[in-house]
């Protein structure tokens, strides 16, 4: 059974390292970019870190989504 799981960053390269990664450690995890769910709204970074930016992006791509969403 293939997982799946949303990047949410628009960072391509952050995308394909995340698909090696998963690849190497031979995960059965299909990773999705936000660029597949058009409908998915900008998501502002309001927090004062990057690690708040982070959850905050990730939250609302896995609410938006329904998929599990890392940032």
């Amino acid at each position: 059974m293939t997982h799946r799981l949303v990047l949410a960053s628009r960072n391509e390269k952050k995308l394909t390292e995340l698909r090696r990664i998963l690849t190497t450690a031979q995960l059965d995890v299909a990773v999705a970019g936000p660029e597949a769910y058009a409908d998915l709204p900008d998501i502002p970074e309001i927090g004062s870190s990057f690690v708040e930016n982070a959850l905050i992006k990730a939250r609302a791509v896995a609410q938006h989504t329904g998929i599990p969403a890392i940032a």
